[in-house]
């Protein structure tokens, strides 16, 4: 049998990268080919240069393939949460008798779940919270459980067709054996969130470059999720209007800022007029009010629903705000919610930034190899 060369398409706010790869040795990852392209990204649920999109999306494969040397078989493909939705449904099912739960006992409960008017989007992805038998008890794993009645509660995660319709046109040219799209946030709640906080529930913060995703996750599916645009590159955008530089000096200037220590001191930037200084005290202000502001709008998000438990702790993961020393600190005086940052585990690429992409190459690879994810 020829071997699947699996590879994960993932659509990140300021850049498009591929991974060719799947999980090796010890848990961790082989990565045989990556490759990562700049784009103009996505606000509002809409590409802002969707013309370019193509060029950018066929490159980063063809860069891929080169890297890893063989030709990508099976795409896993991204989708933010700007184009998703999630939809939670109750279903039941009444056995005759007593009757031990198979797959496709699993499989009707989903498909009779699957009964609401989602006109303009598709269902990707779908998951339980939990399922129930005859003594009423919450569990996950109801098969070969023997009851008369099954029941549960199903978590779909619906896709814009804009999005697929823009997205497959321009892998249909690829000579791939299998594609399929997997929400971003969901995968990173099924790889960076442990089951045992699943089970209970978790709140999942998923903040990047211009937008910032705020998941609850319950079992082995997302009970809601909202999002907003508001991350570092509004920041960088503060910085290039206050400070009059460009957005390269911006960018150098986000990665020396600390508000962990927040000592004194002048930045320099090379200007055609000469030497411009920037006082840290300037920069720490600005970037203190950013973080607070992405504070407030994790906690509105929060506000919708009110059976979240208040000890809940906010999981913070991306490439955006927890890469800056002193974050959590802020957000965690504004949201009144303990606040870790969990990143793959990796030994090579345990890095934030990498959560998205690592964990829809963990979910890829669990699915050919266990036949597991979509029900």
């Amino acid at each position: 049998m020829a071997r699947k060369n699996i590879a994960v398409l993932d659509f990140g706010s300021g850049s498009v990268s591929v991974v060719v790869g799947d999980k090796g040795n010890n848990d961790n990852f082989e990565i045989r080919g990556f490759a990562e392209n700049n784009y103009a990204g996505f606000l509002n649920g809409e590409f802002l240069e969707p013309d370019l999109l193509a060029s950018v999306v066929m490159q980063a494969i063809t860069l891929a393939e080169s890297e890893a040397k063989c030709k990508i078989t099976h795409l896993y493909v991204g989708v933010p949460a700007e184009f998703c939705a999630v939809v939670t449904k109750e279903a039941s099912l009444d056995f005759i008798k007593k009757h031990k739960i198979n797959d496709a006992d699993i499989k009707l409960l989903f498909d009779t779940a699957d009964d609401f008017d989602k006109e303009g989007f598709s269902v990707i992805n779908r998951a339980p919270i939990y399922y129930t038998l005859d003594d009423g008890y919450k569990i996950l794993r109801p098969k070969g459980r023997v009851s008369e009645t099954f029941g549960g509660l199903v978590s779909f995660v619906i896709c814009e067709n804009n999005f697929l319709n823009i997205v497959r046109p321009i892998l249909n040219s690829l000579d791939l054996i299998k594609v399929e799209f997997f929400n971003q946030e969901l995968a990173e709640a099924l790889y960076l969130v442990e089951p045992e906080q699943r089970d209970n529930c978790a709140i999942l913060v998923n903040s990047n470059f211009l937008n910032t995703s705020v998941s609850v996750v319950m079992g082995d599916g997302l009970l809601d999720m909202k999002t907003f645009s508001l991350g570092t590159g509004h920041l960088i955008y503060d910085f290039c209007e206050q400070f009059e530089i460009d957005s390269n000096q911006a960018e150098d200037l986000l990665e020396n800022v600390s508000l962990e220590n927040q000592e004194e001191q002048i930045f320099e930037f090379e200007m055609q007029e000469g030497v411009k200084e920037v006082d840290s005290s300037d920069v720490y202000q600005l970037t203190e009010a950013r973080i607070e502001e992405v504070a407030n709008m994790i906690k509105k998000c929060l506000s919708y629903n009110k059976d979240i438990p208040k000890y809940l702790p906010i999981l913070l993961t991306g490439e955006g705000i927890c890469l800056i020393e002193g974050a959590t600190k802020i957000l965690k005086e504004v949201l009144g919610r303990e606040v870790y940052i969990v990143k793959p585990n990796d030994s090579r690429l345990n890095n934030p930034k990498f959560s998205s992409t690592l964990s829809l190459l963990d979910l890829a690879s669990k699915q050919n190899k266990e036949s597991i994810g979509n029900i």
